[in-house]
């Protein structure tokens, strides 16, 4: 594993990258990240700050002020199946004898038993690993029941039984919750259950420093339930089923997309009904005071990301060229201002502003 460290970009190559940016085009000189390798297939980006992973099929690289570098390559013409950490700080490789772990630079860090029958490994931040706990119910056939907690040296933190299933779990700074078959249950890391609620789950979102979630209802996707410590604080009932849903890192501010709208709320009440220029709406993000940036694709199959204040308005667009992956771009903050879209060619960076300038 290795390679060399690519030159970084000019800053107008960071900034109009692909097609068309008004982001508030004006790059600031050091602040822009580098660009990759563009027709790449790029289908994993994670971080924040001056600090990200990418991935596509045949490589990992790390992203900061210096350049791109290069830490994982394919063997051959086998694909490489990884898993990026949220933080970007690590990222673990799928090998036929294990999930191998390594820092952000490349260092290899431990190796976990491989996962059976199809299950994976979930990095979740922070240096901690989720390993699933499987049932085998037949020889190709089996279900999650528990979730190890590791750290990514492979030592064992907390064990998490879950023997109504487990179908898919989102962390957060202090806190795992995921989704079983008619319950959503939140547990400390050191493995307490801290609630659970009956509640069969479609899709969840957690808030990254409070005890906040928002559940897509699996019962009627046009249903969406917001939970503070537990209690519910909120739901509302959509006209067209939901598509995404994020909430901000306090939770005090969510929002969701249906194919071609965009809802938000404040304090568990439904603020907002914004109708979206998208032919469909694949990611959403939002930010801590509550403005949200929305991924999709317009009817001419170009990739767009757009930023909303939580009143409505549009503060900044992006629109990349022609998406050749269904569900890109992928959308991200990473600061309070620069955020970054991820199309299958690679990531565009640009900026929302709190205000459209006069």
């Amino acid at each position: 594993m290795g390679g060399g460290r690519a030159s970084k970009p000019g800053a107008w190559l960071a900034c109009v990258a692909l097609i068309a940016f008004s982001f508030g085009c004006e790059p600031r000189a050091g602040e822009e990240l580098p660009a990759l390798p563009v027709d790449a297939g790029w289908t994993q980006l994670a971080g924040s700050g001056d600090a990200l992973l990418a991935a596509n099929e045949h490589a990992v690289y790390a992203l900061d002020r210096q350049g791109a570098l290069q830490v994982a390559r394919s063997q051959g013409d086998a694909p490489l199946a990884v898993e990026l950490a949220a933080d970007g700080a690590h990222y673990g490789v799928y090998r036929a004898d294990g999930f191998e772990l390594h820092d952000r630079a490349g260092a290899r860090l431990a190796m976990l038993a491989p996962a059976r029958l199809g299950f994976r490994h979930k990095l979740i931040g922070g240096g901690r690993v989720l390993a699933p706990l499987i049932e085998q119910r037949g020889p190709e056939d089996g279900r999650m029941v528990g979730i190890e907690l590791r750290d990514v040296r492979g030592a064992l933190q907390a064990t998490i039984a879950a023997p109504d299933g487990v179908r898919f779990t989102r962390a957060s700074a202090d806190a795992i919750t995921f989704a079983g078959a008619s319950r959503v249950a939140r547990h400390a890391f050191d493995g307490r259950e801290l609630w659970s609620v009956p509640l069969a789950a479609q899709e969840l979102a957690v808030a990254a420093e409070r005890d906040r979630v928002a559940v897509v209802s699996a019962e009627d996707a046009r249903r969406l339930v917001l939970f503070a410590d537990g209690r519910r604080i909120g739901t509302a009932d959509l006209r067209a089923p939901i598509w995404n849903v994020a909430l901000s890192p306090s939770g005090e501010h969510a929002a969701v997309t249906t194919q071609r709208s965009l809802h938000a709320f404040a304090s568990g009440r439904l603020q907002l009904n914004q109708r979206l220029p998208l032919a469909y709406a694949v990611s959403l993000a939002v930010a801590r005071d509550g403005r949200m940036l929305v991924g999709g694709q317009d009817e001419r199959g170009r990739g767009r990301a757009l930023c909303y204040a939580p009143s409505g308005e549009l503060l900044a667009e992006l629109t990349l060229a022609a998406e050749q992956q269904a569900f890109k771009p992928a959308v991200r903050w990473l600061d309070a201002e620069r955020v970054v879209a991820l199309g299958s060619a690679g990531p565009v960076y640009g900026r929302c502003p709190r205000e459209v300038a006069p």
